[in-house]
């Protein structure tokens, strides 16, 4: 809880950077995986810090120690969970991350079976899910200059070319939440700042005294929040759900005769419905939009009275959040439609003249 008044852009959580973990350290398995993305070379530095009886940096050590062996991951569900995902969503895409869990496994298993100092414990895939359960979920990505200016390094262009993937401790422990739309201008701050051997956690927005201190770890639909972090929004407003429609004037993404429209955000959506409109009271495109809409919504398998029963009735985490997705879609669903409706009670009423 914020203890007082946190102005926008006030360092509000200062950790010394020698307490962070970074996928470009040295370490003694450094030299054999530098060909791994920086996501895995930070995996492999906890399994090593976790099981290996050598020296470690004592903050990793004790990190590892106490970060849960279950993750709700949605690239660590099975089928038949994933199964779950398709059967409660209406519509549902595949988060693509930057490398193939297993294909990296494997290919850095290839290389370790061939040290005999590397403890046993990093060539078990379980182990290795593990890893990439915490680093998934709990880092962030920025240019290794970064790291080197906050420690004071001699930093060269090159360093800003590298991503690295780093651990922050106890700055990992801050929950997640949207920055609000109208702190989202002229940009977001990002939560990580680093000067002068220390780390800061960074205010997104004004916060007051008593309220919950918070950052938004990226901006992320709910599938991105599953596949990475394990949890959704009930209302997300960077939620997205894609339409496409045939158009000869087309002020988004060109896709030849048709555009992409995303439907995201609670707030934004009235210029897609003014482009609909045509900006002359055009309420033939606002019809046509509301039934294609109300037909998806109406159309889906569950409705959103049978997704909140069923939710009552799902003792299996995973099963739960699949279920909590769905109903996260229909509500952005529904209030597509009422925003529809109102924009044509507008119409009426202006020919009217009510």
């Amino acid at each position: 809880m914020a203890a007082k008044d946190i102005p926008k852009g006030t360092p509000s959580m200062i950790i010394p950077i020698d307490w962070v973990v970074n996928s470009h350290d040295p370490y003694p398995l450094s030299p054999y995986l530098d060909s791994l993305s920086s996501e895995c070379l930070l995996i492999y530095r906890l399994l090593w810090d976790r099981f290996s009886t050598a020296p470690t940096k004592p903050i990793s050590k004790k990190f590892t120690e106490i970060i849960p062996e279950t993750y709700h991951t949605y690239a660590l569900w099975n089928e038949t969970e994933r199964q779950w995902m398709h059967e409660y969503s209406i519509q549902f895409f595949e988060y693509n991350h930057s490398f193939v869990l297993q294909d990296e496994f494997f290919k850095a298993k290839q290389i370790l079976e061939k040290l005999d100092f590397v403890p046993k414990e990093l060539l078990e895939l379980k182990w290795f899910e593990w890893g990439y359960g915490a680093v998934i979920s709990r880092t962030w990505s920025y240019p290794l200059a970064w790291i080197k200016l906050g420690r004071g390094e001699e930093v060269t262009p090159d360093d800003y070319a590298i991503r690295t993937t780093a651990l922050y401790p106890v700055a990992e422990n801050v929950n997640h939440c949207t920055v609000p739309s109208k702190e989202r201008k002229p940009h977001i701050l990002l939560p990580m700042a680093m000067k002068d051997n220390w780390a800061a956690v960074v205010s997104q927005f004004n916060f007051k005294a008593g309220q919950e201190f918070c950052i938004e770890y990226d901006e992320d639909t709910n599938g991105e929040l599953l596949f990475k972090h394990g949890f959704v929004l009930e209302k997300n407003y960077l939620e997205e759900y894609y339409i496409r429609k045939t158009t000869d004037r087309c002020t988004e993404k060109r896709m030849k005769e048709k555009c992409q429209w995303t439907l995201n955000s609670y707030e934004v959506n009235k210029r897609f419905v003014e482009f609909l409109a045509d900006g002359k009271g055009n309420e033939v495109g606002l019809k046509k939009y509301l039934n294609e809409v109300s037909e998806i919504l109406e159309g889906s398998k569950y409705s959103l009275r049978d997704l909140n029963r069923l939710l009552s009735s799902k003792e299996n985490p995973r099963e739960d959040l699949a279920v909590r997705y769905g109903i996260g879609q229909r509500m952005l669903l529904e209030q597509q439609i009422k925003l529809a409706e109102r924009e044509l009670m507008m119409i009426y009423s202006e020919r009217l003249h009510i």
